[in-house]
């Protein structure tokens, strides 16, 4: 299978002697963070070893080819409770076997964070849109992080790289993004063409906080067949979804009909109290003399509303003006007896004190 040339996408500026081997750099070009491992030579600015592949291998019978063999930086970090960290390495070189790969899992020692700290959890998924694809769309993923430490916004520094399934590097970039306590989004890449069938592999690398690490990946596959590419994508829908939005549309018009069978019979209830009602209205109208006065005008009408309106006003006043009269006669007449009373009452008293007085003159009368 033949390989593509890369495709390279810069964000930001790289400098040598930061201690990571960037995009960018190489054994050459910065020494001192891209150095060779033992049993590799820096050739051109590629670590690379010449070997003859065997038939099939990608380089054709009895033609050399080269191994560029660069690892991300362990991951995760700092390192977890299980105490074991991985690490992806992808092959720059032209040949497409797996010679000389570099290990990929160590042991470490866990140490405890600080709750201070913030601390990403990274998912990454290609959606079901994206699990098969043509050679020359370009394939998305999403992404998802979660600081499970000290929720602050901090900068964040993304590497994205797509390999096949010999960890052959197809296509790579990068960006920076400001990170808070959560967040989601998709990214896209593009591919070169002539990738070929088969089965790819989609990485995202995180840095933060100056040496925290964290990597996700998933897979995904290229078909050249359009047909078969079509029945994959019928293939890969949740069809299980289907019943499930059938049976609340007929749960949904169930209730509608019910709702339109009460309205109804309240609208039949209605109509037959309505008929009640006219046929007592005709009950109760007497029935017209032969010469029967003509209707009148409805001005005709108001104005005999408005005298009868005067009329009854009239009536109330004179009934208050007596009403008031009435109270005060009775009034009178209460004020009047009380007099009465009084006096009385006091004449009784007076012939009281004369029948004394007459007692005591004939007491000394006779004495």
């Amino acid at each position: 299978m033949e390989v593509s040339p890369l495709v390279w996408i810069f964000f930001e500026n790289i400098t040598c002697g930061d201690g990571i081997c960037n995009y960018g750099e190489t054994c050459s070009s910065c020494a001192i963070d891209c150095a060779c491992s033992s049993g590799y030579q820096c050739v051109g600015g590629i670590c690379q070893i010449i070997v003859i592949p065997p038939s099939g291998g990608g380089g054709g019978g009895g033609v050399s080819c080269t191994y560029d063999w660069v690892c991300s930086e362990w991951y995760p970090e700092p390192c977890p409770e299980d105490g074991i960290q991985n690490r992806v390495c992808v092959n720059r070189g032209t040949c497409t076997g797996i010679v000389g790969k570099p290990e990929a899992e160590r042991t470490c020692t866990f140490v405890q964070l600080a709750p201070t700290e913030p601390l990403f959890d990274l998912f990454v998924t290609v959606p079901t849109r994206y699990k098969y694809i043509g050679e020359k769309e370009a394939v998305g993923f999403n992404l998802r992080l979660v600081n499970v430490g000290n929720a602050t916004t901090i900068d964040v520094f993304f590497k994205y790289w797509v390999t096949n399934e010999n960890d052959t590097l197809i296509a790579e970039t990068q960006e920076t993004r400001a990170i808070g306590e959560e967040d989601e989004f998709e990214v896209r890449m593009l591919l070169p063409e002539n990738l070929g069938e088969g089965t790819y592999k989609v990485y995202a690398q995180i840095t933060y906080d100056a040496d925290k690490i964290a990597i996700g990946g998933d897979s995904f596959e290229i078909i050249t067949s359009p047909e078969v590419l079509l029945l994959k994508k019928v293939l890969s829908f949740p069809y299980f979804l289907i019943p499930i939005g059938v049976l609340v549309f007929i749960i949904l018009i169930i209730i509608l009909i019910k709702r339109r069978k009460k309205k109804g019979k309240k609208s039949k209830k209605k109509e037959k109290v309505k008929r009640k009602k006219k046929k007592l209205k005709k009950k109760k109208k007497k029935v017209k003399p032969f010469f029967h006065k003509p209707k009148k005008s409805v001005a005709k009408k108001k104005v005999r509303k408005k005298k009868v309106k005067k009329k009854t006003q009239k009536i109330k006043k004179k009934k208050k003006s007596k009403k008031k009269q009435n109270r005060k006669k009775i009034k009178k007449r209460l004020g009047k007896k009380k007099k009465e009373i009084k006096l009385t009452k006091e004449e009784e008293a007076m012939e009281k004190i004369r029948k004394e007085r007459l007692k005591e003159l004939k007491e000394k009368i006779n004495s």
